[in-house]
């Protein structure tokens, strides 16, 4: 506790509160998927996903100042879900990507890297024709609610689901490398990456408002 003009403060060492310590698992995680080291990057996101136990700050739901922290909480949360899920592809675990993935879809039903991931992992898993229906009932769900689109890379993954890919199966293919939100700088986006393994979709980021799912008929 320090004392000054205007009151009290409060200091915490940064490794004491939990979301500091998620964030930097985060970083660290993704560092470590960036330099082909997708184990050490699963267990890293692991273990910041361990310090949830439920969904933070519900009981403060009503509050116009918690709900913003609640959201940014929940982003966090679903950032190191898309990581996780990004190390486990990249190393073959294609089978525990499917384990929790509804679970997070029923949450956050318009997240296309989520989506993408288990499209991914079900053609992995020898699923292809759920895989495709799965493509087929993200479109409809982008139609019916918000009038959009597949976008670009999502309509290019369906396609490469469709005509049985193989470069789909390689180990560290499929979806990885990026996740949206935490730090303001934009959404994702998809375009190809003269640096990526062949077989693989790589996540960029844009500037929010620009390059959005596009409309039908536009």
């Amino acid at each position: 506790m320090v004392t000054e003009a205007s009151g009290y403060r409060l200091e915490v060492d940064p490794q004491e509160v939990d979301v500091h310590r998620a964030e930097a698992l985060l970083r660290d995680g993704r560092a470590a998927l960036a330099n082909n080291d997708p184990m050490t990057a699963a267990a890293l996101f692991e273990e910041s996903l361990e310090l949830w136990t439920d969904d933070s700050l519900r009981e403060f739901e009503e509050s116009a100042f918690f709900r913003d922290a609640r959201a940014r909480l929940n982003e966090l949360r679903y950032a190191l879900v898309e990581a996780r899920n990004d190390a486990y592809l990249a190393d073959g675990r294609h089978l525990e990507v499917l384990v929790d993935i509804d679970m997070w879809l029923s949450g956050e039903p318009f997240r296309e890297h989520l989506r993408a991931q288990h499209i991914a992992a079900l053609y992995r898993a020898g699923r292809q024709v759920d895989a495709i229906r799965r493509c087929e009932s993200f479109r409809r769900l982008l139609r019916d609610e918000v009038g959009l689109d597949l976008s670009p890379p999502m309509r290019e993954l369906e396609r490469r689901v469709l005509n049985h890919d193989v470069t789909l199966l390689a180990r560290g293919a499929g979806v990885h490398d990026y996740v949206a939100g935490l730090d303001g700088r934009g959404a994702p986006v998809h375009r190809p990456d003269r640096r990526a393994r062949a077989g693989s979709v790589v996540f960029h980021r844009r500037d929010p408002g620009r390059d959005a799912a596009r409309p039908r008929g536009g």
